[in-house]
């Protein structure tokens, strides 16, 4: 049996694809899920980066 998560989208969702290497594109850009660490943690990065800050 194929499990859910792993069929194409076959146009059910209208912008998203499905890459090769497993990623989930939403109109061209990585779609990181809202729940899980992940978002959590790439966020905490980008604000962590001393350019990250506004001058002023």
């Amino acid at each position: 049996a194929e499990i859910e998560s792993q069929r194409p989208l076959e146009g059910r969702f209208d912008g998203f694809s499905l890459e090769a290497d497993g990623l989930l594109r939403h109109r061209g850009r990585i779609y990181v899920a809202i729940d899980g660490g992940l978002r959590h943690d790439i966020l905490t990065e980008a604000h962590r980066a001393p350019y990250s800050a506004h001058p002023g």
